[in-house]
Order: structure tokens, then sequence, then C-alpha cells
């Protein structure tokens, strides 16, 4: 028996556990692509996804290799199997000389025309996983799902709706932002910008100047080259061995620091209602500005006005405390 267009949409609305069913109203079709091509270097790589995960790792030189796995949901089933047999036959990888674009669904759909019920009751979600020679520059948009990039020369741009990002063993300078989830980022040997609207930031051994973003979220940078600039509204800041000027603001949280400071340099610490701590090693020698309206400020250091370095650290309801490895006090 013919569902009538009421009757379907009361199917789909009370029983979504049936989309993966073959027997169903709402019909999803699976299936896996492998595309492989020779190109000439460097590779520029172009990722534009609305749902699913992406992964770009180094492969051998002189060859991309795409692979994808697809899952399409649409009604009715025979609409499904359409849209996929044409992802099959023609998958959303084109080269263009030294350009591979990956993700353009538009066609499919244009294809096969409109859905009478619209875009909510279908979709395509692909997961990639791409390997490219090392030197290549990405750039990955996508809606909706993590992204994985390692290995690669870059430089390397991620936009991502909601979703992780991970990077590793990048040779350029790196930009990745998602509008919620958590960055990753390791052994990036040029300038790295991160952000995220609510979600944990974390970068090590990185070779340039780096800056992060969080709404609500910790931060933990280690072994960093440059400068640093950081901010977070709601939560911790924790940052070690930082060889450039410091820029880190904290809304509602806590900032602690142990690190060498070089001569010349400067940090600047701010929390709204979180505590500050400083670990030197002996021998450091700094311009001192601490202060806290309503907590405890502790300093083992003396500050010297004549010192080539400085530190400046305010709280409103937090207490600070500056302290000398090997000094005496907690």
């Amino acid at each position: 028996m013919e569902l009538q267009p009421a009757a379907l949409l009361e199917a789909l609305v009370l029983r979504p556990g049936r989309a993966r069913g073959g027997g169903g109203p709402m019909a999803g079709v699976k299936g896996e692509f492998v595309r492989e091509f020779s190109v000439e270097e460097p590779v520029e790589l172009v990722v534009t996804a609305g749902s699913g995960d992406v992964g770009v790792r180094r492969g051998p030189r002189g060859k991309v290799v795409v692979q994808g796995t697809y899952y399409v949901r649409a009604v009715p089933r025979s609409r499904a199997e359409r849209l996929a047999e044409l992802i099959e036959r023609h998958p959303p990888v084109e080269l263009r000389g030294r350009e591979i674009r990956v993700g353009d669904l538009v066609r499919y759909t244009a294809e096969v025309g409109p859905s009478f019920l619209g875009e909510v009751f279908e979709g395509i979600e692909i997961d990639y996983e791409i390997e490219v020679p090392e030197r290549t520059e990405a750039r990955v948009e996508i809606g909706s799902g993590d992204v994985e990039v390692w290995g690669i020369a870059g430089p390397v741009r991620i936009s991502a709706g909601s979703g992780d990002v991970e990077l590793r063993d990048i040779a350029a300078e790196v930009e990745a932002k998602t509008g919620s989830g958590d960055v990753e980022a390791e052994d990036v040997d040029g300038d790295l910008v991160v952000g995220t609207g609510s979600g944990n930031l974390e970068a090590r051994r990185v070779g340039g100047d780096l800056e992060a973003r969080t709404g609500s979220g910790d931060i933990e940078i280690a072994d960093l080259s440059g400068d640093l600039d950081v901010t977070t509204g709601s939560g911790d800041i924790r940052l070690e061995g930082v060889k450039g000027d410091i820029e880190a603001r904290a809304g509602s949280g806590d900032i602690e620091i142990r690190s060498g400071l070089e001569s010349g340099r400067a940090w600047r610490l701010r929390s709204g209602s979180g505590d500050i701590k400083v670990l030197l090693p002996s021998g450091t020698e700094a311009r001192l500005e601490l202060e806290s309206r309503f907590g405890e400020v502790r300093s083992d250091l003396k500050g010297s006005p004549d010192a080539p370095a400085a530190i400046e650290a305010k709280t409103e309801s937090g207490d600070i405390r500056v302290k000398v490895e090997g000094g005496e006090g907690k």
C-alpha cells in the first residue's frame, strides 16, 4: 500500500530508526569509492564537505589517493539508490592541473531533481581518507565532522562548523578553527592560529608565533619558539617553554606558566576570577607588576627596575604567586 504524504511524514517522525532499514519509507544506502591520480608537485588540495570526517596524510610522491565511505538517505529508496549510483560512478573528486578538489555534491541532487520532502529528510554523508605527496597545501572546509592532517608541507587552512581538529608534522603555517570541538597541534614549523567556540586547545612544538582563542575551554601550550597570544572565556591556561612574548587572558580560569623568561621579553597575564602562578628558573631577572584586588600576592623574585624582561600579572579575585624553582616556599 502506498503511503500518502501525511502518513509518510508520520512514519518518518515516529520511527526514525527505520532510516537504515531496507523496507522503511526513508532508506539508507552505504558504499565506498576510490580515486587515484598521478600528479605534479606541489599539490593544492581543496576539500569542501557538508558532513563527514576528513583525514589527510602524507603518501608517496607524485600520487593522490582519495577513498570515500558514503551514506545516502532519501525518500523513496529508489532515490537513495540513484544518488548512491551517481556517487559511485562519478565520485566527488576532480583533478585540475595541480589542484585536487574533493566534496562537490551539488551535481548529484541537481541530476535527480529536488526532493518533495526537502533537505530535512535527505542527506549525503561522506568520510574521506586522502593520501597526498608531502609537498601539498591543504584547505578543508566542512559543516560537521572531525579533521586530521598529518605530515605535509602546508600551508594548511581548516574551517569546521563542529568537530575536532588534529594536526601533526606540518612544515608551514597553519590556521584551524571549529565552532565546537577540540583542536590539537604538534610539530608545526610555521605560525599557528587556532580557535574554537567551545572546546580545548592544545599545541606542542611550534616553530613560529601562536594565537589561540576559545570561548569556553582550556588552553595548553608547550615548547613554543615565537610569541604567544591566548584567550579563553572560561577555562584554564597552562604554558610551558615559551621563548617569545606572552599575552594571556582568562575570563574565569587560572593561568600557570612554567618557563624561562628570555632577555627583552614581556609577559602580560590577566584573569578575571582565577589564580595566576608563574614558575621561573633560578637566576631570572625581571621587572614586576603584580596586582590582585581581592587576593593574595606573593613573589620569590625581587623585581628589578633595570631588568631586561618584564612580568605583568593582574587578577580581580584570585591569588598571584611568582616562584623561583629551587627557592623557598610553595
